[in-house]
């Protein structure tokens, strides 16, 4: 899927912004680091990752969410690569890859996987406005 074909009136569910920092770990060689989340709901996530051109659209991967505190708060979600964009020069030093927008969709989630992403969004997402919030 092209970039500039996506927006977010295809996007079906809201996308939560974070009150506390999320960091994705990519398994494999697609992603040098550490991703930095954005924004996500119950069907995907949005990052910022340093990830070499092999990271195309379509490509399967698993990730690991983690903590602020570097805690794996949930372990091996299948996720789709739904598109990358490239964000500008990368303000690290220890790389000269760009760091790149990236919308990862998952797929074959268990119900528990489903669950424990319910809990998270309670924890770690900012409540949208007009939303009760009861924990």
């Amino acid at each position: 899927m092209s970039t500039e074909n996506y927006s977010s009136e295809q996007r079906g569910h809201i996308r939560h912004q974070l009150k506390k920092n999320i960091f994705v770990a990519i398994q494999g060689d697609y992603f040098k680091d550490l991703g930095r989340v954005v924004d996500f709901n119950k069907k995907g996530v949005g990052v910022y990752a340093v990830c070499g051109s092999r990271a195309s659209s379509g490509k399967c991967i698993i990730l690991d969410l983690i903590s602020d505190r570097e805690q794996v708060i949930l372990r091996s979600l299948s996720a789709r690569v739904v598109f990358t964009s490239a964000t500008g020069p990368n303000s690290r030093e220890t790389t000269e890859e760009p760091s790149r927008r990236c919308g990862l969709k998952f797929v074959h989630l268990s119900a528990l996987q489903k669950r424990q992403l319910d809990i998270i969004t309670k924890k770690y997402a900012r409540p949208e406005p007009g939303d009760t919030v009861s924990f």
